[in-house]
């Protein structure tokens, strides 16, 4: 995984979030850059959409979006947090796809270059 296109969006679900990238990716979660567009966008019920549209410009463009952390919650985001707000250069053949939702429903994909 090169990028988590992550669902955080200032709730509670932010700490699950982090909870199951540690479980899922183990050290690698340390490491993976991660950044969330809903804090440009807000939540809504369709936001995951918008979210696989970032990680398909991810990987057709080779970048990482930028991203708005100016002090994190460290039960909250891991170290690989975007932290600067202009796209930069890297290399991106898998991004993953965390979706939970408030009341269940939760899962993801992971999106990859062909």
């Amino acid at each position: 995984i090169d990028f988590v296109a992550g669902a955080g969006n200032g709730t509670a679900l932010d700490r699950l979030e982090t909870q199951v990238l540690r479980a899922a990716l183990g050290e690698q979660a340390e490491r993976v850059p991660i950044a969330s567009l809903l804090w440009q966008t807000g939540d809504w019920p369709t936001s995951t959409a918008a979210r696989v549209g970032q990680a398909l410009v991810a990987l057709r463009d080779q970048v990482l979006p930028g991203g708005r952390c100016d002090v994190p919650d460290p039960d909250a985001a891991l170290p690989g947090v975007c932290r600067h707000e202009d796209a930069r250069a890297a290399t991106v053949n898998r991004v993953l796809l965390p979706v939970l939702a408030q009341g269940g429903g939760s899962g993801a994909i992971i999106l990859g270059r062909a």
